[in-house]
């Protein structure tokens, strides 16, 4: 089957799906939905980078975020105990939780709000929030009715980058596919979380590097810079990726290209640098700190890592296949199944033919995973914890993507093309149903007032 049919059967099915999502999951119960919205309207107010500012209550932890919308936190508080709070898993939505949020509208001025797990990323994937924002304010929608607009809005530019990605890939089309149906992927895509439209980008990444491979050249230099573009947005949004740019070294058009591979990394060091400076405030201790105990017990490292896959192994795995909102349960177990047994169908039917035989792919996504907990324990877990806290499966899925690269050539992959085919209709069939009964008996069956 062709990319560009796989991409319009991808895009038939997605579509309809991430938009019944955007409706039926509650406002502001995806995964730091409310914070992510505040960075939108800040940054759709003309606020790039954040800032710091001092508690009025001066027994509380000082601020970072900056000015947006407080109406916000008024429509996230009534569904707010189905979400992260401590102790409070998801839970039944009632009529009056509904109602209340419902009502809130936006405000007349903006004030200062806390989002300090938000304020470091930069624009380009809140696009499709901001233009939700302006269009539903400038019709005088109320919060929720523009939450779900933007949701929308983002499900609309995921599935529109994902079938580009699908159609323009070659051997590893049926993997990027395969990784894109993932619940997980398609619960960020239908909500307002930068992550769904961050992920299809790096699949648009990926397929442009797999047709490259497959062509057996180098990229030409107008192919390069977009590559190079690409990428950088990318690891701005989540720095750990940045171990990810050395693969664009495989199809480099020449050593001058090299040159804008360093260019890149000094915009990303001089965006990090920028947010350390004005907006950020450590998460969780002092880094510095935790970095000199570390230095003092270097061994502790392999520890704590042995610690934190102990702990958090069988977690990681399964929100890596599908988390659909704040504290949530577990999809179940044969689903999970399923999902991994296509994966690993998908990948070893895309291994027929030339691959990028690239030296760098599989030690710099195994660089980001490094980086990746380094970042997490420095910043997120507390002072003296002898495991990394902060790391969540959804992580995992632009350096997957990425890792389909590094899959060998295999001369009897093309025998199972059919049974990954027949997996992924499976998969596709299964998917939807699973998703919206897991939602509607998990927030909605038993609604009462």
């Amino acid at each position: 089957m062709s990319g560009r049919r796989i991409a319009a059967l991808y895009a038939i099915w997605a579509l309809p799906l991430l938009l019944v999502l955007s409706w039926v999951v509650p406002p502001w119960t995806n995964t730091d939905e409310p914070f992510h919205m505040l960075r939108a309207v800040q940054i759709a107010h003309g606020q790039i980078i954040g800032q710091r500012f001092e508690n009025p209550d001066k027994t509380g932890p000082k601020g970072s975020g900056g000015l947006s919308d407080n109406a916000i936190f008024e429509a996230f508080a009534p569904l707010a105990k189905m979400s992260w709070l401590p102790d409070q898993p998801n839970g039944q939505v009632t009529r009056a939780m509904l109602a209340k949020s419902n009502t809130v509208k936006w405000h007349r001025d903006l004030g200062l709000a806390w989002f300090g797990a938000t304020v470091r990323y930069p624009p380009f994937f809140y696009m499709p929030d901001i233009a939700g924002y302006w269009i539903g304010r400038a019709a005088g929608m109320h919060v929720n009715a523009t939450l779900r607009l933007s949701r929308c809005l983002n499900a609309l530019v995921f599935v529109a980058m994902a079938a580009v990605s699908i159609a323009r890939a070659r051997r590893l089309r049926l993997l990027l596919a395969t990784l894109l149906m993932l619940p997980m992927t398609l619960a960020l895509a239908a909500s307002a979380n930068q992550d769904g439209t961050m992920i299809a980008g790096m699949a648009l990444i990926v397929a442009q590097l797999d047709r490259i491979a497959a062509e057996n050249r180098r990229a030409r230099p107008w192919e390069f810079t977009a590559l190079v573009c690409g990428m950088a947005v990318i690891i701005a949004a989540r720095p750990p990726y940045i171990g990810l740019l050395p693969i664009l070294l495989a199809v480099a058009p020449g050593h001058r290209a090299k040159l804008s591979l360093l260019a890149a990394a000094g915009a990303i060091a001089a965006w990090c640098a920028a947010v350390a400076y004005y907006a950020m405030r450590p998460l969780n201790g002092d880094p510095a700190t935790k970095l000199l105990v570390l230095l003092a017990y270097p061994l502790s490292i392999f520890t704590i890592f042995a610690k934190t896959l102990h702990i958090y192994a069988a977690t990681y795995a399964w929100q890596f296949v599908g988390l659909l909102a704040w504290n949530d349960t577990r999809l179940p177990l044969p689903y999970l199944a399923l999902a991994y047994g296509t994966i690993v169908l998908a990948a070893a039917a895309s291994m027929a033919g030339p691959g990028l035989r690239s030296r760098f792919v599989l030690p710099c996504t195994l660089l980001v995973a490094a980086i990746m907990f380094a970042v997490q324990y420095l910043d997120w877990t507390p002072a003296g914890a002898d495991h990394v806290d902060g790391i969540f499966g959804r992580y995992f899925l632009p350096p997957a993507l990425a890792l389909g690269l590094a899959l060998p050539a295999w001369c009897y992959a093309s025998r199972l093309t059919v049974p990954a085919y027949l997996a992924i209709a499976l998969f596709a069939v299964a998917t939807p149903a699973i998703m919206v009964h897991h939602i509607a008996m998990h927030f909605y069956i038993g609604l009462h007032t």
